[in-house]
């Protein structure tokens, strides 16, 4: 048996643990059940990186599209301080398991299994990256959880794509309110100036173009707020990549 599994090695899935037997040089990290319901975007905003239909190119949101009677359809139309953003999944199915295992299991085989996914992206939008950036964790959630999720996805794309992380340049200054209930405006204003770059990082990011990595966008909130602290400090520019986003940030 020993003899058997040196040459077809036994792997658990990472969404729903099933045992997964492969060839000596192969680490499998799903099953083909969970691989086969991954969650992709396949026609997304061109800035905020929502889902969008098949004959749009930005969401109403991002352009501001009005209704008959000319009164915006979405009212918390916003300028966005990032260039865009791009989400390797759609949060969906096997997707939710796979970004719990990580936000909350410090399972670095997530990381692993992800990165190439992120690093696709990067390509395929040609992505400009002078530097990576991690989302910086509130304190009191970084002090439980003795690590960032963000930072860890950071330092695995960082890997197959050659370039630097600065993580810890951006940080959170304060704790912010819970925002699972709120909408992007109220979003927007709790996390009103919650993020600053040091001082020393400010030469480091000046005219660079920035990556900025999180595990999830939802709205947009955070990411944004991080973008226009970055850019404040002196950033050329933002692009946000996520594991995932939701269908709709509302």
């Amino acid at each position: 048996m020993k003899i058997l599994e040196t040459f077809f090695p036994v792997f658990a899935c990472l969404v729903c643990r099933t045992e997964i037997n492969a060839g000596q040089d192969e680490t499998p990290y799903l099953c083909g059940a969970c691989d086969d319901v991954l969650m992709v975007h396949t026609r997304v905003c061109d800035k905020c990186g929502r889902s969008v239909g098949l004959h749009a190119f930005v969401c109403d949101r991002c352009n501001g599209k009005k209704n008959k009677r000319g009164v915006a359809k979405d009212k918390s139309k916003h300028d966005w301080y990032f260039t865009r953003a791009r989400s390797a999944f759609s949060y969906d199915g096997a997707v939710v398991d796979l970004i719990l295992r990580l936000k909350y299991g410090a399972e670095g085989d997530v990381a692993r299994f992800v990165a190439p996914h992120l690093a696709s992206v990067v390509r395929t939008h040609k992505m400009a990256a002078d530097l990576i950036v991690p989302v910086p964790l509130a304190p009191k959630r970084a002090r439980e959880r003795g690590y960032n999720q963000a930072a860890v996805l950071a330092a695995e794309l960082a890997k197959l794509l050659g370039t630097e992380v600065l993580s810890g340049i951006l940080t959170r200054t304060r704790e912010t309110a819970a925002q699972k209930k709120m909408t992007l405006l109220e979003r927007q204003e709790n996390l009103r100036n919650a993020f600053t770059v040091t001082t020393p990082a400010r030469l480091a990011i000046k005219g660079k173009r920035i990556l900025l990595v999180d595990d999830v966008i939802t709205t947009g909130a955070t990411a944004d707020e991080c973008a226009r602290t970055l850019k404040k400090a002196g950033a050329k520019s933002v692009e946000v990549l996520t594991v995932a986003s939701v269908a709709s940030m509302c």
